[in-house]
């Protein structure tokens, strides 16, 4: 099961955080603490395993992507991360597979900073989480709370 997108997350974190700092209960502090520690697992969970720069049109499709020499395999191979499922690589520009299946992924074509998640490696397969700056939640908590 693939992570939903960015953009739905920040929508759900935002509305959560909206309620708990409109509730007038005298636990709200604790409620915002709380919630503190699941926006940080939330930004871990979609934090990049490795970032890539992709060749563009080097490799022709995701399988040469992902294997041996393909621009993805060499990035894991250097971060000493193994390439598996569920694993969240970034793009560093707008490059892509021969194919486009970055693109196809996504939707539009590939910039800088697109995040994308690995769903399959025997078929390899992709979806596109958002952009790596997009977690941003609005509902940031104060340090001094």
């Amino acid at each position: 099961m693939a992570l939903p997108t960015m953009a739905t997350i920040n929508t759900a974190v935002n509305n959560v955080y909206a309620a708990l700092t409109a509730a007038r209960r005298e636990k709200r502090r604790d409620g915002l603490e709380n919630f503190g520690r699941v926006q940080e697992a939330i930004k871990a969970a979609y934090k990049a395993d490795v970032t890539v720069t992709v060749a563009d049109a080097t490799d022709a499709t995701l399988a040469a992507f992902f294997g041996a020499g393909g621009d993805l395999k060499d990035a894991f191979i250097a971060s000493n991360v193994p390439l598996e499922v569920g694993r969240v690589f970034k793009v560093t520009g707008t490059g892509d597979t021969t194919d486009n299946a970055l693109q196809a992924a996504k939707g539009s074509a590939v910039a800088a900073n697109d995040q994308f998640e690995i769903t399959n490696t025997g078929t390899p397969a992709v979806v596109y989480l958002g952009l790596s700056t997009a977690l941003d939640f609005a509902g940031e908590l104060p340090p001094d709370l």
